[in-house]
């Protein structure tokens, strides 16, 4: 895998209108909404790593859950609702939310919620171009906002709810800290995007992981540290910025 150039990285957000992304290039950006994972310009940016915001590796019933959901929510606190257990493999292939929860129920010990169901068409997209392109493997790594957020607030969950105005302020402080331009370029983002389409808190949470994929390699943790791989050989695991020691 060549190494990414320092101060790039794509941030992958899933919305009800695809996936909405940022580019970062140093000083730079570039974003969209694109309708099919597939369609993310990523084979352009030689070694740009790809942070996106849904589940990757799935248990297969050994281990029933992913640890990387459990460290997060543990280490999220007060935010902890906003992990969702992911599903397990066997429930890609169901046609419906009562067979895909009877399934993950018998594989993992649980039902699946709906909003995790909500999810399905968008894992099985994602996954399928990570089986069907080797590359895309070493390039797209799961990370999600919360913990991204966590890790930039040196370790610390966020106190107000997203989709509040406190919430907002609270997230764009600490993007803008990092990257100077972040509310502008949410703001144009949202005035070129429908609502219906994509959410402001899409796009703030596109730009976190696109924050946190630009710092560099050796900025990044990862829950757990060694993760298990699933049953196709993809890691389970979570990705975020590795908090700040001192």
């Amino acid at each position: 895998m060549p190494a990414p150039r320092s101060g790039s990285g794509y941030g992958v957000d899933g919305c009800r209108g695809g996936w909405f992304f940022f580019r970062l290039h140093g000083a730079t950006h570039e974003s969209g909404l694109i309708g099919n994972i597939e369609d993310l310009p990523w084979t352009a940016r030689s070694g740009d790593p790809v942070l996106i915001d849904m589940p990757i590796g799935l248990t297969s019933g050994d281990p029933p859950v992913r640890s990387c959901d459990v460290l997060a929510r543990r280490a999220l606190g007060r935010r902890a609702s906003s992990v969702f257990p992911a599903p397990c493999r066997a429930a890609l292939g169901c046609h419906d939310y009562v067979q895909a929860s009877a399934v993950n129920q018998a594989v993992t010990g649980r039902s699946l919620s709906r909003q995790t169901w909500g999810l399905v068409p968008k894992i099985r997209e994602l996954d399928r171009l990570l089986l069907a392109r080797p590359e895309a493997r070493d390039r797209f790594q799961e990370c999600h906002p919360e913990l991204c957020f966590f890790g930039l607030a040196g370790g610390r969950p966020m106190r107000h709810y997203k989709k509040t105005a406190e919430g907002l302020e609270e997230r764009l402080a600490l993007l803008r800290e990092r990257w100077p331009a972040a509310p502008a370029a949410v703001d144009a983002a949202c005035r070129l995007h429908a609502r219906k389409h994509v959410g402001r808190d899409d796009v703030v949470d596109a730009l976190a992981l696109a924050v946190a994929a630009s710092l560099g390699p050796t900025r990044i943790a990862t829950l757990p540290d060694e993760p298990d791989t699933d049953a196709v050989g993809l890691p389970m695991r979570i990705v975020y910025p590795r908090p700040a020691s001192g």
